[in-house]
């Protein structure tokens, strides 16, 4: 089902001139060598594998299947938060659009706000497939670097949607867990873009700082499964 919701709304971005280049990270524990090119994170053996750019939506996900299947046979740990008091684990989201003359539209920073706005208009929305299991909200703690607010940001680990410091400029999507199905996350993610540029939403403004801190007063992210089920939108899934 979620298959076919995807390939009727890449036709869509096909129909409009729009060319999604995708990439992800996984991050996970691994207290042994894995074999495999790693980058080192934030918590004690906590490591990410980074891939991308895709220009196939379908070779992105299948990627990402095939590397939490070779990871998890290797022993690493993908679980949102393995240890109480050390970094959670997530996968995050890269994106930025192509027209049809191979140009980033990101480039031009009323497109790049309002893809920002579409994602954070539908997180909470669409949070209870994103993460679908109760472990996977123990990751969302401020203390380590993960989002709890509805926000975006330049360079800023502390948001929900971070615009990269580095070429080319793209949105990462910090929201998702390890066990988040990537066809379900890649629909949640372009739906949601395409609403923000069609809608030219500007309901939310870049973060500078700590989103976490008061003088933002930002929306929350759902704090539990109960909370993300309450604030859940059907309609986001049943209408392209």
């Amino acid at each position: 089902m979620m298959k076919q919701k995807l390939i009727s709304l890449l036709t869509i971005y096909e129909q409009k001139g729009l060319k999604p280049i995708l990439g992800y990270e996984i991050e996970f524990y691994a207290r042994e060598p894995l074999g495999i090119e790693v980058q080192k994170e934030k918590g004690k053996d906590q490591y990410e594998i980074n891939k991308g750019p895709f220009d196939n939506v379908w070779e992105c996900i299948e990627s990402i299947e095939r590397d939490r299947i070779l990871l998890k046979a290797a022993g690493a740990d993908l679980s949102p938060k393995p240890f109480k008091d050390d970094y959670g684990s997530s996968m995050h989201l890269h994106l930025n659009l192509l027209d049809n003359n191979q140009n980033n539209l990101f480039d031009r920073g009323a497109f790049l706000d309002f893809a920002a706005n579409g994602l954070c208009q539908y997180i909470n929305k669409t949070l209870k497939l994103i993460l679908p299991y109760e472990e996977d909200y123990a990751r969302l703690d401020d203390k380590f670097m993960a989002p709890t607010k509805v926000c975006y940001g330049n360079n800023n680990r502390s948001v929900a949607v971070r615009i990269p410091g580095t070429k080319p400029i793209r949105l990462e999507y910090r929201v998702c867990s390890n066990n988040t199905d990537p066809t379900t996350a890649m629909f949640i993610v372009l739906k949601s873009v395409l609403l923000g540029l069609e809608s030219k939403y500007k309901y939310h403004f870049k973060v500078f700082g700590n989103a976490f801190d008061d003088q933002y007063d930002l929306e929350s992210i759902a704090k539990s499964l109960s909370e993300a089920e309450r604030l859940f939108d059907r309609n986001f899934f049943e209408k392209l």
